[in-house]
């Protein structure tokens, strides 16, 4: 009979033993996803900071591009002013030397005569009338090109605006080379093939931003020699393609799975912030 009283209370015991630990278990598992949806809620959010972070350095630096590129803009307007000016005057200095030289020619005795003489000849005249035509193209061709680069930051200064306008995309990618071919000329050839392609809804900044990224991130995985980088557009149906082509070494199929996550990046901490591809999502 005891023995009966035992048994039925160890089985109790048993029986109460088991539902603890199936309720210890359950709790635990109910704590480890607990645990779980904590650390992806965590995580989201710190990505969301970063994200702002980054938002915030982006608007900043377009606020810093639009000042420098209108501070830049207006001695711009000057020098090209008078550099269109200075190619006027050229000519007319050309015509008085060229009548001086016939005036020259019918008095070959004259004391002034000599003394002209000996000057054209002394400050090579024919060389310098020459070399001034010249560094007046070449000053002008040179002005013209800062003042692209002056539109490319202005295009980048948009970085900061959320709002979708129809973008000319040969016209970002343009102003992105501007931009990026001054760093990478003496790193690679860069060759642009760019398409016919229709606008398409976006932020021109942003886009900008990304095609930069994309373009510097494309360098730095070239080879030391003979680097090439290929800028694409190509229209395909109602799409825009942009291709970035390279001979690097590429981007293995485990890192390809991560390339929109925000800051996703192989390189060492405080040494890059990833392609930035999330931004234009």
């Amino acid at each position: 009979m005891e023995l009966e009283v035992m048994e039925r209370a160890l089985a109790r015991e048993r029986k109460r033993r088991a539902a603890a630990e199936a309720l210890l278990e359950e709790k635990s598992r109910e704590l480890y996803h607990s645990y779980k949806d904590l650390e992806e809620a965590h995580l989201e959010l710190q990505q969301n900071k970063d994200q702002l972070v980054q938002s915030e350095k982006m608007a900043s630096l377009g606020v810093m591009s639009a000042g420098v590129a209108h501070e830049i803009n207006n001695p711009i307007g000057f020098v090209q002013s008078n550099l269109n000016t200075l190619g006027e005057y050229a000519p007319v200095f050309a015509e008085v030397i060229e009548h001086t030289r016939k005036l020259m020619a019918e008095s070959r005795d004259s004391p002034i005569t000599k003394a002209l003489k000996e000057l054209f000849e002394s400050e090579d005249i024919e060389f310098v009338l020459e070399d001034a035509r010249d560094i007046i193209v070449e000053s002008k061709s040179g002005i013209a090109r800062v003042a692209d680069i002056v539109a490319g930051l202005k295009t980048f200064s948009h970085l900061d605006s959320d709002e979708h306008t129809p973008v000319r995309i040969n016209e970002v990618l343009e102003n992105t080379l501007m931009i990026v071919k001054g760093q990478l000329k003496h790193q690679c050839q860069i060759t642009s093939e760019l398409a016919d392609v229709a606008e398409v809804m976006g932020s021109s900044g942003r886009l900008g931003q990304v095609f930069m990224n994309l373009v510097v991130n494309a360098s730095q995985a070239l080879p030391e020699k003979d680097g090439n980088i290929i800028i694409r557009s190509e229209q395909k149906e109602d799409y825009v393609n942009v291709l970035v082509i390279d001979n690097g070494c590429g981007i293995s199929e485990e890192h390809q799975k991560k390339l929109f996550e925000p800051f996703f990046t192989t390189k060492d901490v405080g040494e890059g912030t990833g392609l930035g591809l999330a931004i234009s999502l």
